[in-house]
């Protein structure tokens, strides 16, 4: 290793020390209480950091995912009773929410998550199983009811909420407005009306929810 790259080496290691012993510290007021952090923490703050460019938001959200109620969360969210289960299909479980939420809050996964999924595609892959997952547990669901249209139902009434609060005035909440947003979907204004007006669709998923509650408090305190 030539001098340059020993010295940042020493620079990467040395601003991590900080960095975990600040994680670990009172310093900052959260809605999850500081815990010890290591290197291997935070580093992945950094990582998180880097694409966020906010290291407070990165710090709370860290902290969100190693401590915070996702593994209860994860078994209610799947309507899934883990009591009595292996404990190889409650941490597959609690792997394939953890992917779920990363789309909320960019966190990468723990190494448990990782080490989940990779042997369950692993044991598909040598044949061990007929499906993912079926190593550790999970069975197939026959004849489960299926909305293969939710997501894109879903999706229109977002883009028509933030055509609404992009312009009020342009784009009232009216039936043009959802004739609008369904035209990349190819639905009709009524149909895309149903789901704006759902119980359901202003209700942010346990993750994003969760996110919010950390930034609101973030942005109070900044």
């Amino acid at each position: 290793m030539d001098e340059e790259l020993m010295a940042i080496q020493a620079d990467l290691d040395s601003v991590l020390d900080r960095l975990a012993e600040y994680m670990s510290s009172d310093k900052l007021e959260s809605v999850i209480e500081a815990h010890p952090s290591s290197r291997k923490d935070a580093a992945r703050v950094a990582l998180h950091y880097a694409s966020t460019h906010h290291l407070i938001c990165s710090i709370e959200i860290s902290r969100i995912a190693k401590f915070g109620p996702s593994s209860n969360a994860a078994s209610a969210r799947l309507g899934v009773q883990t009591e009595g289960l292996p404990s190889e299909h409650v941490e597959l479980l609690e792997a394939l929410m953890a992917v779920v939420d990363s789309g909320g809050t960019s966190w990468p996964l723990e190494d448990e998550h990782l080490e989940a999924l990779r042997d369950a595609v692993t044991a598909w892959a040598d044949k061990e199983c007929q499906f993912i997952g079926e190593s550790a547990g999970l069975t197939l669901t026959p004849k489960r009811e299926v909305d293969r249209r939710k997501r894109a139902r879903t999706a229109a009434a977002r883009d028509a909420y933030n055509l609404h609060n992009s312009d009020p005035r342009k784009y009232p909440v009216d039936e043009a407005l959802f004739e609008e947003a369904g035209k990349r979907y190819g639905m009709s204004s009524r149909t895309v009306s149903r789901a704006y007006y759902s119980q359901n669709f202003h209700k942010p998923p346990a993750s994003r929810e969760r996110l919010k509650r950390a930034i609101l408090s973030i942005m109070d305190k900044t």
